[in-house]
């Protein structure tokens, strides 16, 4: 067991050392392919797998971006808390495929972006530093009459390429927040992430509820944070106010 952790840890560091990509958010899940090479015995081929697995699912985790300013990767080379952490996490990943191919031996490991003993758990921001870094915005003001009948926020940004993050937020275009830390408790964001994630206005949005209000974005700030207009932030809020949807986390970010 102490070797394994040692070799762990050895490929932990290198997958660490290596350049970072974007990891996908969009599910609840990360997981990650293994190989171990025929003419070994089944349980050293499995354990090969498996530690091709980790190391995989390592490179994973730490593409996975937090905020704007941070990834999974940033907050593991400032933090050793953070390291342990997370190398624990990768180290308990659950074998979801276990086969013997043609080619070798193959697992497939996963582990929870959110919920209990999850990456968010360990990760997610709990100071509004953390959160902004040096850009903490003002909050925006609601404005404007409201109907009081929208149950979430829809922001379309189809096209212009958003990518995924655990905590991302919506700014206004002079980077006042409509909605971040403020607005939705972190232990529930770690429970189900800031916002999810669609392909379609229509499909795949059920976590804003059946009337929720659809807001086309008119840029992203830093790949991850939606930017509206003053006028439509200043509605988000008006509306939110009657009816709490931003406070729920009922809101869904179109990819």
């Amino acid at each position: 067991m102490k070797k394994l952790i040692v070799m762990l840890t050895a490929l932990f560091m290198v997958a660490m050392s290596c350049v970072a990509f974007a990891t996908d958010l969009s599910g609840n899940t990360i997981t990650a392919d293994g190989y171990g090479q025929l003419g070994q015995a089944a349980p050293m081929g499995y354990r090969a797998a498996v530690l091709d697995a980790q190391r995989n699912l390592l490179e994973q985790v730490k593409g996975a971006q937090i905020t704007a300013d941070t990834t999974v990767e940033n907050m593991v080379t400032t933090s050793d808390v953070v390291r342990s952490r997370v190398t624990g996490l990768v180290r308990g990943a659950q074998i979801v495929v276990k086969e013997k191919t043609a080619d070798g031996y193959h697992v497939v490991l996963e582990m929870p972006v959110y919920g209990a003993g999850s990456l968010a758990e360990s990760v997610m921001p709990q100071t509004t530093q953390q959160y902004y870094g040096s850009r903490v915005p003002v909050q925006a003001q609601p404005s404007g009459p409201a109907t009081g009948t929208y149950t979430g926020v829809i922001i379309d940004c189809s096209g212009m390429g958003l990518s995924t993050a655990m905590a991302p937020a919506i700014f206004t275009p002079d980077h006042q927040v409509v909605y971040g830390l403020e607005s939705f408790s972190r232990s529930e964001a770690v429970n189900r992430g800031y916002v999810g994630y669609s392909k379609s206005p229509y499909t795949g949005v059920e976590r804003a509820g059946a009337n929720p209000l659809i807001i086309r974005a008119i840029a992203i700030d830093r790949y991850v944070s939606p930017v509206v207009s003053a006028a439509d932030a200043g509605r988000i809020l008006a509306e939110s106010q009657v009816t709490g949807f931003l406070a729920k986390g009922n809101v869904v970010f179109v990819r």
